[in-house]
């Protein structure tokens, strides 16, 4: 089964199931593409990325530290663990606490 993740990180079977959950009261008024449009912006990578933040995050009640995002994706250095955070937050998916190595909180969550 496909599964949607949308900015408020809401977890679904299928479009019908958003649109009914209490959360997203009024979502009727949105169109598919106004409503998704925010992950649809992501790189493959960054999908994957954000998918697995958000589920460290759920199962071990923490955000991962940049050495183990750097570890998990094979990136090269911090900066580049740094960078690929900048732009889940332009993105507005993640906030992160400045000088936190641990500092990265969901939006909506």
């Amino acid at each position: 089964m496909k599964k949607f993740i949308i900015t408020k990180t809401i977890m679904a079977e299928s479009v019908q199931d958003i649109l009914k959950n209490e959360n997203l009261k009024g979502a009727e008024s949105y169109t598919i593409q106004e409503y998704f449009e925010p992950m649809m912006r992501l790189t493959e990578k960054q999908q994957k990325g954000y998918e697995w933040i958000v589920e460290y995050i759920e199962v071990k009640k923490e955000s991962p530290a940049l050495e183990e995002i750097q570890k998990q994706f094979s990136l090269s250095s911090i900066n580049s663990v740094c960078q690929y955070l900048k732009s889940l937050e332009k993105q507005n998916l993640i906030n992160r606490k400045p000088h936190q190595n641990r500092g990265i909180v969901l939006i909506n969550k």
